[in-house]
C-alpha cells in the first residue's frame, strides 16, 4: 500500500502543477500577439555576387530593418544620380 502512494504521489503533485504552468504561459502569448509587426524577423535569399558558383545567402532582418535598407539604398541612387546628371554625364 506504501509502494502505492509513493508512486501516486509525484503523479498528483505533476497533475497539479499542470494548471499553474499553463496560466503562467497565457500572458506569454497575449503578449506576442501585441508585439510590434516591425519587429518580425523576415528571411530573404540573396545571391552571391562575385562568385562563380550560384550561391544563395539566407539574411534574416526585421521587417523595421528591411525597410530601412530600402530607404537607404533608394537615397544612394538618388544622390548617385544627381552627381552624375549634374557633372554633365
Amino acid at each position: 500500500m506504501r509502494l502505492n502512494s509513493l508512486i501516486l504521489l509525484p503523479l498528483a503533485a505533476g497533475l497539479l502543477a499542470a494548471p499553474a504552468v499553463a496560466q503562467t504561459a497565457a500572458p506569454a502569448t497575449q503578449t506576442a500577439a501585441t508585439a510590434d509587426p516591425m519587429d518580425k524577423v523576415v528571411c530573404k535569399r540573396e545571391e552571391e555576387t562575385g562568385s562563380l558558383v550560384k550561391k544563395k545567402k539566407k539574411v534574416c532582418a526585421t521587417r523595421r530593418q528591411w525597410e530601412a535598407l530600402a530607404a537607404k539604398t533608394r537615397e544612394a541612387m538618388d544622390q548617385g544620380q544627381m552627381s552624375g546628371s549634374a557633372s554633365g554625364q
